[in-house]
């Protein structure tokens, strides 16, 4: 597993490339490569598109590419309504807060959710017995 492969430049990819073709990577040997890149990021001329392409005729191995959006409101609600384990009539407000500050993206989500809670924003409630949030401060 590759992350962030936007990032790779012309000699990463081209290490990664002869790796490939090296170790004979094709369909009949099982052969797996998942990597991640951000499409906004990356565009048509980076060289990862022209390495698989290579890979793809040498080694006649399948490319499948796999688009992930960003999440809808309702989604996000629901990730958020999980997370904190409350309903999620209940946690609309700071979802659509969430929504707004991350354009939907689920490790935004994620890592603005951890911060809140770092800076008390976000926090349990003993008394309550549910998590509360400091909506005109997250604004």
């Amino acid at each position: 597993f590759l992350d962030d492969c936007q990032w790779m430049d012309s000699a990463t990819v081209a290490l990664l490339n002869q790796i490939m073709i090296m170790t004979g990577v094709d369909i009949e040997d099982n052969g797996f490569f998942f990597g991640c890149y951000r499409d906004d990021e990356m565009g048509e001329t980076h060289p990862l598109f022209d390495m698989l392409s290579t890979v793809n005729s040498l080694c006649g191995t399948k490319t499948t590419k796999i688009n992930l959006t960003s999440m809808s409101k309702d989604a996000l609600n629901e990730m958020v309504s999980t997370e904190l384990s409350l309903l999620p009539r209940i946690t609309r407000p700071l979802a659509n807060i969430l929504h707004h500050k991350t354009k939907g993206s689920p490790l935004f989500v994620k890592q603005v959710m951890m911060e809140l809670y770092k800076q008390r924003l976000l926090y349990p409630s003993l008394s309550r017995r549910r998590w509360l949030w400091e909506t005109n401060k997250i604004l």
